[in-house]
């Protein structure tokens, strides 16, 4: 059995964090209310991250970022572990990696997104014509297949939006090792409750969802 490689959790912004978020500015003005929610993201997603890192580090942790921008975890006993941390709408997500690269990322379903001319524009031909066959599902699993890839990689949004075939597949990739330009990875892929989820790792080892019950974290699979 392969050792863990990775281990990730996923939750939401509580209503606690968004009442605190949102408690300065202006009452009712819709900057103040989009500020507020990126805050209350960005420390929901931190503080994560820092549960994951708790179970697996020694002693103090500090978050840090390498020359990609990519988030990295300097433990108690001076090593250095990548990790990924995502979120959208009241969504967080948070991946540590205890071997190689790792990165998570999570999006939630909007109404009036025209993800058919987002396909077009940005994924390989194969998979535009996958998504527009198949409807919005696809489309919200290979754009967070290609997130969580730049993010692992450190490449962005370049990779994001190079229109080059990836994932076609769609969900085929799960569990799997799969063999890409950028080199071999294995992939997650879920849709949970009101979003879409992937992971995306470069080492042997499994993923693992960790169950930090106090975070308010679900962790299930559709």
């Amino acid at each position: 059995m392969l050792a863990c490689s990775v281990v990730f959790g996923i939750g939401k912004v509580s209503a606690a964090e968004l009442a605190s978020a949102g408690s300065s500015g202006f009452p009712g003005d819709p900057a103040t209310a989009r500020a507020g929610l990126r805050r209350a993201q960005s420390a929901a997603a931190r503080e994560l991250l820092a549960r994951l890192a708790a179970r697996h580090g020694n002693g103090e942790v500090a978050l840090e970022r390498g020359a990609s921008g990519r988030p990295k975890l300097r433990l108690g006993d001076g090593s250095l572990l990548n990790a990924s941390i995502a979120h959208s709408g009241h969504h967080v997500a948070a991946a540590l990696a205890l071997h190689g690269r790792v990165g998570i990322d999570l999006e939630r379903f909007e109404t009036g997104r025209d993800w058919r001319a987002i396909a077009r524009a940005a994924f390989g031909p194969a998979e535009a014509a996958a998504v527009l066959a198949q409807g919005p599902e696809t489309f919200y699993r290979i754009w967070c297949l290609r997130e969580a890839l730049a993010k692992a990689t450190g490449a962005g949004l370049a990779l994001v939006m190079d229109r080059r075939d990836r994932f076609p597949q769609g969900a085929a990739v799960d569990g799997v090792t799969v063999g890409l330009p950028e080199g071999d990875w294995r992939f997650r892929v879920r849709r949970l409750p009101g979003c879409m989820f992937a992971l995306a790792w470069d080492s042997p080892g499994e993923a693992h969802a960790a169950e930090i019950l106090e975070s308010g974290c679900f962790l299930g699979e559709s």
